[in-house]
């Protein structure tokens, strides 16, 4: 468990920047007081853990075939759920380090 020292809190803020932008939102949208954010819907508290949990275990996936046939598969089901499209994804984040070729 973190020690919550000035480097830890300062690493946490990195992983949630990546993270962040990764997913393509806002920092603010980790947080439940946050505002919505460019009218987007704002993420249900009830589902924090569940996302906290998919990002935990992608994360651990090591395998870039693997973290492809992941995300295929999310989008999938998002599709077939009838799901608005994912926005594009930024260039800045397909350089994330632990989430490249993704």
């Amino acid at each position: 468990m973190a020690k919550n020292t000035p480097k830890d809190r300062a690493a946490a803020a990195a992983a949630l920047t990546r993270i962040a932008n990764f997913l393509d939102v806002p920092i603010a949208a980790f947080y439940e007081a946050a505002p919505e954010a460019d009218g987007a819907a704002p993420i249900d508290p009830a589902r924090h853990a569940e996302i906290r949990e998919l990002i935990r275990q992608f994360l651990r996936v090591h395998d870039p075939k693997a973290r492809g046939r992941c995300l295929a598969y999310v989008r999938r089901a998002a599709d077939e759920a009838g799901c608005a499209p994912a926005p594009a994804p930024a260039a800045a984040r397909d350089s994330t380090p632990g989430l490249e070729g993704s």
